[in-house]
């Protein structure tokens, strides 16, 4: 795909797939706040603390035990 054809996809709306429908485990949340970081607008994309502080959190729950209860 050449730069224009991605450009072109890209303002047409089209985003990657979530990598968890492939080999690679992405959760959902991380796809999700993905997402938001593709958007056209700049104020509708997160703030970098916004980000941060997602990060941190994502963090903290892949650290913690698995309880299945």
């Amino acid at each position: 795909m050449s730069g224009n054809e991605v450009l072109t996809a890209v303002t047409d709306g089209y985003r990657l797939p979530n990598p968890a429908d492939k080999q690679i485990t992405c959760p959902p949340r991380l796809y999700e706040m993905m997402t938001k970081c593709w958007q056209a607008e700049p104020d509708e994309r997160p703030s970098f603390a916004e980000l941060r502080d997602f990060f941190y959190s994502l963090c903290a729950e892949l650290d913690a035990p698995y309880d299945a209860d």
